[in-house]
């Protein structure tokens, strides 16, 4: 896999970052991310987003609560707890700052962990700058939710593990492509493997058939 030969407990952030696991599903991505996470050193902080329901009408607020909305993770959302540790890997989920090289899509490596801030150094950066990332109001753009609501929050999201779909654009060393569900078309499957410059790169890890 592509952490399968390294010992997470004892490794160094810039070791990891030209590595990936690929998943077809969201939900898959953010077990996987946790699940590496767990295995890092050092101490995990919990930041708690605030949600809040996007409408005029008193009677959306009673449909959908705040423990209803807390429980959503939509695409190209940070969850409503988001676990982190110093040193870990996380992606921009929004553009902050395109100049800076701070755009959607953007891997970084955490730095310091502050109740308001994020310190993270860009991954590919020559000069070390430290980038400074706070909490702002996002709202999910899914077009298949029949509601609006706002989430406010760190718009990041752990890196370790991202869909497919998201990696596209990105090259990396070694990916893990793991196939726990069906791909949606065989485009998305080409654009897992042409992650790296050489299928000896790759892992695939596939559901078994009962």
């Amino acid at each position: 896999m592509a952490y399968g030969d390294l010992n997470l407990s004892t490794i160094m952030p810039e070791e990891l970052k030209g590595r990936a696991i690929l998943a077809v599903t969201n939900d898959a991505s953010i077990d996987i991310n946790n699940q590496v996470l767990a295995c890092l050193p050092g101490k995990t902080v919990v930041y708690e987003a605030v949600d809040d329901i996007v409408s005029d009408d008193p009677n959306d607020r009673l449909t959908f609560s705040v423990e209803f909305l807390n429980s959503l993770t939509p695409k190209e959302m940070p969850p409503y707890k988001l676990n982190l540790k110093p040193g870990c890997i996380i992606m921009l989920l929004r553009n902050l700052a395109p100049t800076k090289g701070l755009c959607k899509g953007t891997r970084l490596i955490v730095t310091k962990l502050q109740r308001n801030i994020i310190e993270a150094k860009r991954i590919g950066s020559a000069n070390g700058e430290t980038y400074f990332i706070p909490r702002i109001p996002l709202i999910p753009s899914d077009s298949n939710m029949t509601f609006k609501f706002k989430r406010k929050q760190f718009p990041v999201r752990l890196a370790y593990s991202m869909t497919i779909n998201k990696a596209q654009g990105q090259t990396f060393e070694k990916i893990c492509l793991m196939l726990n569900n069906p791909v949606f078309s065989h485009g998305q499957l080409y654009v897992g493997f042409s992650r790296v410059k050489s299928f000896d790169s790759v892992t695939v890890v596939a559901a078994s058939r009962k």
